[in-house]
């Protein structure tokens, strides 16, 4: 449309702007001249909105041994396993550590693994060098030191005690039968370190004795269905050789 002989600018325009780093533009309503100004056009709003820091502190979500619990192996590890990615570097012997009843420092390695290689990315463990002394209370601290990957410390300490069993000595607990595998006979069952596998040559599950959870492996590019077979735990992978495949036999009189 013109007017007296002239385009209306104010129709169909759309001019962008860019001064440094901000960007505003002015589109024509094309009816009569209402203008809409936009800060991001033509880019989404949200682009030019910037995200709050995270300020979150992050939080200790399980321990283990759980606190006061008894009849704790000598041999066992301690865990704490944290509620978000945590900066591996503030997770050290002076903001983790285990003491014994009249408050030694219990001598041990940490590991965190930041980079969510592992099955449990967010937890720490503290292995104990040697063996725990027998029938002790034993006190693990987690302090305000540690710190999220964006730098926010945990709220307070958290702290908790143990009790450690006869050396030589454990119990039997019965594993959750929620999400457990079908029963069948010849599963192979190999443990990770943090889990157990267990296999039947066409279905599968692991089991966390920690949280006491069962849940699913996948079957996506798994081998032929199979018994009899092996299985081995390398480190990082399991591997499934041998056994037989499975075998249907009609029979008609």
């Amino acid at each position: 449309m013109k007017k007296n002989g002239l385009l209306n600018p104010l129709r169909y325009i759309c001019l962008i702007c860019v001064f440094g780093l901000g960007l505003m533009s002015i589109v024509g309503s094309g009816g009569g001249g209402d203008l809409y100004i936009s800060p991001c056009f033509p880019f989404p709003e949200s682009w030019c909105t910037p995200s709050p820091a995270e300020n979150i502190p992050p939080k200790v979500t399980y321990n283990y041994p759980r606190n006061q619990e008894s009849w704790i192996p000598v041999t066992t590890t301690i865990r704490v396993h944290f509620s978000e990615e945590m900066y591996y570097a503030s997770i050290t012997s002076s903001t983790f550590f285990i003491t014994d009843n009249l408050g030694n420092p219990v001598e041990g390695t940490i590991t965190y693994n930041e980079d969510g290689s592992t099955l449990e990315p967010l937890e720490a463990i503290f292995t104990p060098y040697s063996e725990l002394d027998p029938n002790a209370i034993y006190n693990a601290t987690v302090t305000k030191g540690v710190m999220d990957a964006a730098g926010n410390n945990l709220e307070y300490n958290f702290s908790w005690s143990f009790i450690t069993g006869p050396k030589g000595i454990g119990i039997w607990k019965a594993t959750s039968l929620t999400d457990v595998p079908p029963a069948k006979s010849k599963y192979t069952a190999v443990w990770t370190d943090t889990e157990m596998i267990v296999y039947s040559g066409d279905t599968g599950a692991c089991y966390d004795p920690i949280t006491d959870i069962w849940y699913p492996i996948s079957m996506v590019g798994a081998p032929e269905k199979r018994y009899g077979h092996t299985a081995i735990w390398t480190g990082s992978e399991m591997i499934v050789w041998g056994g037989a495949k499975w075998w249907i036999f009609a029979y008609g009189p």
